[in-house]
């Protein structure tokens, strides 16, 4: 619960009088976007797929987005939207992209997402070289 307390204070002057009038707003908190993820790694384990291995940072996402490019100044692609996240904060989601073009480089990244939307982008993984 997040508790607001606004104070209104009047002093009257010569009357001795003092005025206070305080009001309270009790609520839920407000929500945040969730701290992006942390890749700890991205490793090529097969000719068309990649293991992506991240670090949950954030205690209030539902889910991860990876997405991917096959070049430095590359656009970027939704790998996946959909990857769940695990409850509490620190543990390690692992996430394998299959269907990638064989003899072709990539870079990964990630977000972490909830009601409120996506949060900032994690790390840049890459070059992943093929095998």
């Amino acid at each position: 619960m997040k508790t607001l307390t606004f104070g209104i204070q009047e002093n009257s002057v010569g009357s001795g009088l003092i005025y206070r009038n305080k009001i309270r707003l009790t609520g839920p908190p407000i929500p945040t976007l969730p701290v992006p993820p942390t890749i700890i790694s991205a490793v090529r384990t097969s000719a068309t797929s990649v293991t992506v291995t991240l670090q949950d940072n954030s205690g209030n996402e539902t889910n991860f987005t990876v997405q991917h490019k096959t070049s430095l100044n590359g656009t970027w692609t939704n790998s996946s939207t959909t990857i769940p996240a695990k409850v509490g904060i620190g543990g390690t989601v692992i996430y394998v992209k299959s269907g990638l073009t064989i003899a072709s480089t990539y870079w990964f990244r990630a977000c972490a997402r909830n009601a409120v939307g996506n949060g900032e982008f994690s790390n840049i993984v890459g070059p992943v070289l093929p095998l």
